[in-house]
């Protein structure tokens, strides 16, 4: 591949290299319909074996959950204690741990999942963002007071593993910085006949000014700013 065939979309080479595992994975995890729909490539069509007879045979095939059940025995035995704060957290991190993530799930939940999936992927990504504000058309700077106001805050965001493509890290001081991700997203989008369907963009999450000026070089697929 060239430099110029290279887009927002390419991973990297490390990537790659873990995506067939994770694909057997979300298989495994999927059971039975799942892999029915991967058809050959997990159950393979004998030689001289017609499509008629491949297709039977793979109607009559199951998957035995172990890999789930055994996921959801682990995560069941370390999360049978509840998930607590100190005593002495600050009253408002109490308080955003009922809806952690801004979608509902409180910090037990939340826990709870990342760690079925780190179990199942092998990693798992939590991102802190911060509630989008619109800055008011004359300028004026909004204050913490404004920001509770209008409920924005940090909240947590869980990230699969295969949905982060590539990462670029420098060595500063004998130490490896990451300095930029890029995450693969989906977006639901609305058609005017009220239908809604999921569109792939990529966001990109910039640690450093230093990375700006080489995502800005990337082309020929959506992006959104992390």
């Amino acid at each position: 591949m060239t430099e110029s065939q290279i887009t927002v979309a390419t991973p990297n080479a490390a990537y790659e290299k873990m995506l067939p595992a994770w694909d057997l994975i979300d298989a495994l995890r999927g059971g039975t319909s799942v892999m029915r729909e991967a058809g050959t490539a997990f159950l393979p069509q004998e030689e001289g074996e017609s499509n008629a007879l491949y297709h039977s045979r793979l109607a009559r095939t199951y998957l035995f959950p172990a890999l789930k059940k055994s996921l959801q025995s682990l995560v069941g035995k370390v999360f049978e204690t509840p998930v607590v704060l100190n005593q002495d957290s600050a009253t408002e991190i109490t308080e955003w741990t009922d809806n952690i993530d801004m979608t509902g799930r409180n910090l037990a939940v939340f826990a709870r999942d990342l760690f079925e999936e780190a179990l199942a992927d092998g990693m798992v990504h939590i991102h802190v963002d911060f509630t989008k504000i619109e800055l008011p058309e004359n300028g004026a700077v909004l204050t913490l007071e404004d920001d509770r106001k209008i409920g924005a805050r940090p909240y947590f965001r869980q990230i699969k593993a295969r949905d982060v493509i590539s990462w670029w890290s420098v060595n500063q001081g004998g130490t490896e910085k990451l300095v930029e991700v890029r995450i693969k997203k989906k977006h639901e989008k609305r058609l005017e006949n009220g239908e809604k369907f999921l569109k792939t963009g990529f966001e990109f999450c910039g640690l450093e000014r230093m990375s700006f000026g080489k995502k800005q070089k990337m082309k020929k697929a959506t992006k959104y700013g992390c």
